[in-house]
């Protein structure tokens, strides 16, 4: 039984897909297993995963039609042999000794959680993969994970550049059909882990391209996938922590929406879209408000001047310009 679960999902990522797997069969570390999860890819990258399963006994490839990421990293979480579980994603790429790094910690803290750093990379950068002594790495460790979690910006919502113990996640499933399904993944995930560790080294490279979700322009189901996210949340903390739900609201749901509206002002340079689509957050995040999912219940003085910008501006440019003045 290996000791670490890699999981890929991989969507027609032919240009970057060597570099990532590379970057997995090159660790320090060589107890793994990487589980690629193929999400309907085509032509260049199925020959791709085929060549490397060949040369490799620790790569699996499990074949689906194309359903999603989510969908991807649960099929691997069902299949994950590894006492750790660690995504990646088929275009980004990690350091040589990021797994030990991580594994490391894990043991030496007996935590359930290990996070690291991520940097971003350009298609114009060199990256240089520095020696990191592990005998010298410190880490935070936190006892109480999930308070943790929802005020220190460290230990972010992303599920990369961390280790999972396999027992805390086995419950905890990836929202399915959704973008920023991090976000209730981590919330369940970080409530029910005993002990978490925060490492301050970069060891994972997260590649920035045109071609990336990230870099997308913001369309009509991005709020919707943001709202789904925040509902289930919501009601995940309502059912489990309901001593919390102010902290939940100033911490994880209402940076959401400041989130929301800002990709909505960065990302999608066509004024008519980007007015229709203020006009359906303005809508959603009025109904939110009025289900008491969002409130002004528990935040600072600025929260309350954002979201009161939010549901009041009749256009999305001054609403986050007056919003970033404080």
């Amino acid at each position: 039984m290996p000791q670490i679960s890699v999981i890929v999902p991989i969507y027609n990522a032919e240009k970057y897909l060597c570099r990532c797997l590379d970057s997995v069969l090159q660790q320090t570390m060589t107890d793994f297993e990487l589980l690629c999860i193929d999400d309907g890819t085509s032509g260049a990258c199925a020959d791709i995963l085929e060549q490397y399963m060949a040369t490799d006994k620790r790569i699996k490839v499990i074949r689906q039609k194309h359903l999603g990421v989510s969908v991807a990293r649960n099929k691997g979480m069902e299949l994950a042999r590894g006492n750790y579980l660690f995504f990646l994603d088929a275009d980004d790429y990690i350091h040589p000794q990021a797994l030990s790094l991580l594994y490391g910690v894990a043991i030496k803290y007996q935590a359930d959680v290990v996070v690291a750093m991520m940097e971003k990379v350009y298609p114009e950068m060199k990256v240089v993969c520095t020696t990191i002594d592990e005998n010298q790495v410190g880490a935070t460790v936190f006892a109480n994970p999930f308070v943790t979690f929802l005020k220190d910006r460290r230990l972010r919502s992303s599920s990369n550049a961390r280790l999972y113990a396999k027992p805390i996640v086995e419950e905890v499933r990836f929202v399915e059909g959704i973008r920023y399904e991090d976000v209730p993944f981590n919330v369940e995930v970080m409530y029910n882990a005993r002990k978490a560790a925060f490492v301050n080294e970069n060891i994972y490279y997260y590649f920035q391209h045109a071609e990336s979700f990230m870099h997308q322009p913001f369309v009509d189901k991005n709020v919707d996938d943001y709202v789904t996210a925040i509902n289930k949340v919501y009601e995940f903390c309502k059912t489990h922590c309901p001593e919390r739900i102010s902290e939940i609201r100033r911490y994880v749901l209402n940076l959401r929406v400041k989130m929301m509206l800002n990709q909505l002002v960065r990302k999608q340079k066509d004024y008519r879209v980007q007015k229709e689509l203020f006009v359906k957050i303005q809508s959603e995040v009025m109904q939110l408000y009025n289900e008491g999912i969002i409130s002004y219940d528990g935040l600072g003085i600025k929260h309350k001047i954002r979201l009161w910008l939010l549901l009041n501006c009749k256009s999305a440019e001054p609403c986050r310009y007056w919003a970033n003045l404080i």
